[in-house]
């Protein structure tokens, strides 16, 4: 049988030749490769850097954590006004057994002591709850802004008198408000005792006030203040001063 050689159609060997790859287009390929593992290699240097910046430089994470700390607590109460508090997390609540202040205190709660405003208060970041606002006296020697972090090390005393007497006023037209106002603040401040829950002689109030009728517990009537986002106050005009120490008069 006689064979013959048969030579494959035009349009197979072109079909071929588009098919085959190129040594072109290899070499683009790997240079591709290269680029996108430098690209790679100083993105890595470039978090690594930043990540070593940052573990160097403490103050930025803490100054972080106070940010975060601050709006999550002024969304809760009404923050002291013009001052940066000190803040605080609490290592180890047993070296605080003995102050009052941190009775319920957990690790992990933040202290935020505004030393300036003389308040103070204790939060918990995993419930996102305050557990404490209290009027407090620092040593100034121990408490400073170089303490952030070692709540231990700090010394925290409340008043001696701590069983204040607090007279509640409804100063609006809405039912039960100073009721409510009471229970706010004796949520806050279990140690202080309500001697009457009553309306006030008017009822137009715009505003929550806060009333120091004894003229000596400055500090604590700010602390009120503060948890009911209230304002403080002389006695209003035509309003009659309890038998109390403190008046807090409600209006929203």
């Amino acid at each position: 049988m006689d064979y013959k050689e048969t030579v494959p159609p035009k349009d197979f060997l072109a079909m071929q030749k588009k098919q085959r790859p190129s040594s072109k287009s290899g070499k683009i390929v790997v240079w591709l490769l290269l680029v996108l593992a430098l690209i790679g290699a100083t993105g890595t240097y470039y978090f690594y850097h930043k990540y070593s910046v940052l573990i160097q430089d403490p103050t930025v994470s803490s100054q972080k954590d106070l940010d975060k700390t601050l709006a999550a607590v002024e969304k809760l109460m009404m923050l002291p006004d013009g001052e940066t508090p000190t803040m605080a997390t609490i290592l180890d609540k047993n070296k605080l057994a003995d102050q009052a202040f941190f009775a319920k205190a957990e690790n992990d709660d933040v202290l935020l002591a505004y030393t300036k405003s003389l308040q103070a208060i204790l939060y918990r970041p995993s419930t996102n709850k305050i557990i404490k606002v209290a009027p407090i006296y620092f040593n100034t020697d121990v408490l400073s802004e170089d303490s952030v972090g070692d709540v231990a090390e700090m010394t925290v005393e409340e008043p001696a008198e701590a069983s204040l007497r607090i007279a509640y006023y409804n100063g609006s037209a809405t039912p039960n408000l100073s009721a409510s106002t009471e229970q706010i603040v004796a949520t806050n401040f279990p140690e202080y005792t309500t001697v009457t829950v009553e309306n006030a002689a008017a009822q137009q109030y715009t505003e929550n006030l806060v009333i120091d009728l004894s003229g000596s517990h400055a500090a604590e009537a700010a602390a009120i203040a503060t948890t009911i986002e209230g304002n403080i106050s002389a006695l209003p005009e035509g309003e009659i001063a309890p038998d109390a120490d403190i008046l807090v008069i409600s209006a929203k």
